[in-house]
């Protein structure tokens, strides 16, 4: 469980991949890449994550920055418009879940 104020630690992508490739060619087992990482805990959950995710969106999608937060005014809109087309959009999503 994380603790108050905890830092984590970040991967350059091209270090997942390299990893991930070294799994999957069979040069390391998972915890030999786990305990190779410095400052990471010898368990292999995170690993396995990444392993998951270049399997799925292979090695081009895997570990893309994902856009999070509010979606940007498309076609500057006023900030009326943008309001409403914000909650047409939150309708129409609510509509979908409760069918």
């Amino acid at each position: 469980m994380a603790k108050k104020g905890q830092k984590y630690k970040k991967y350059s992508r091209e270090f997942k991949i390299n990893a991930v490739e070294k799994i999957i060619s069979g040069e390391m087992t998972q915890s030999q890449v786990a305990r190779e990482i410095p400052g990471k805990p010898k368990s292999t959950g995170t690993i396995n994550r990444w392993v998951d995710e270049y399997l799925t969106k292979g090695k081009e999608n895997a570990f893309k920055q994902e856009n999070r937060g509010r979606k940007k005014n498309p076609n500057n809109m006023t900030d009326a418009e943008f309001e409403e087309w914000i909650l047409k959009k939150w309708c129409s999503f609510l509509e979908e879940r409760l069918s």
